[in-house]
């Protein structure tokens, strides 16, 4: 096209064609252009490197082999396709990934997760590498929680340069928090009701009042109060079943 496009321009300096000619001569010839860089684009995102573009350009022979080309580095640890599988264009062939660096995942209860940030010091422990130690920090939190579950998603980087670390070993994943003061409620007192958490705050010497409260997970007999008590206040520790069941006998009549 553009040497139909050349030669029309010289065609016209020598007044041999109009200049409506020449004008068809080039809009062909960059319609062309245009088709070549499209199909160049789509050879390119099918895996084609431009070498072998090139050679089809010039030979107008399709190979009958071609290299696919990962657009990352790294090593195959799939293979989707089988020799003689007849394939299309959206199908994925093979699954590659770079082992240089990994996530190590860990699903957290979420009653536990509030205790959880970016940022928190991880030691890793990998029994199949002789309990190897790997020491690093929370990259990512999970926002929302598995439903099924009911369960956080952390994870960390793991450097693996060696490639010592294979993909899918077990691991031990221990978080360190900073330490805070809590106000703790020991088991024997909380009172648990249609899924919600009761304890007896005393009001008088010998009244008693049942609130409810939003605790953490229990450790050691005890619960860590996140909201409805305050410090200072009193609460039945031992006779808490007791008094739900004389608060019930009279809200029953008895």
């Amino acid at each position: 096209a553009d040497q139909a496009a050349n030669r029309a321009r010289i065609l016209y300096k020598e007044d041999v064609i109009a200049l409506a000619e020449l004008q068809k001569r080039e809009a062909e010839a960059s319609s062309a252009k245009a088709e070549y860089r499209a199909a160049n684009d789509q050879l390119r995102v099918q895996g084609m490197d431009q070498p072998s573009i090139d050679r089809l350009a010039k030979s107008g022979v399709i190979e009958s082999t071609n290299n696919v080309i990962a657009s990352i580095p790294g090593e195959i640890v799939e293979r989707k396709i089988n020799k003689g599988q007849v394939v299309q264009p959206a199908d994925a062939l093979f699954t590659v990934a770079d082992l240089n660096t990994l996530w190590a995942v860990s699903e957290i209860p979420e009653s536990n997760s509030y205790l959880i940030h970016k940022g928190q010091k991880i030691r890793l422990i990998i029994p199949a590498l002789r309990n190897a130690e790997i020491e690093g920090v929370v990259a990512h939190v999970d926002s929302v929680v598995n439903t099924q579950t009911r369960t956080v998603v952390v994870r960390m980087e793991v450097p693996n340069k060696d490639g010592l670390i294979k993909p899918g070993m077990l691991a031990t994943m221990m978080i360190e928090s900073q330490p805070t003061e809590k106000l703790l409620v020991p088991t024997s007192a909380i009172i648990r009701e249609d899924n919600k958490d009761y304890v007896f705050v005393k009001e008088d010497d010998e009244i008693f009042r049942m609130i409810a409260v939003k605790l953490g997970p229990e450790g050691r007999g005890y619960r860590p109060v996140i909201s409805g008590l305050k410090e200072g206040q009193n609460i039945a520790v031992n006779g808490a079943f007791h008094l739900n069941s004389e608060r019930k006998k009279q809200l029953s009549g008895g």
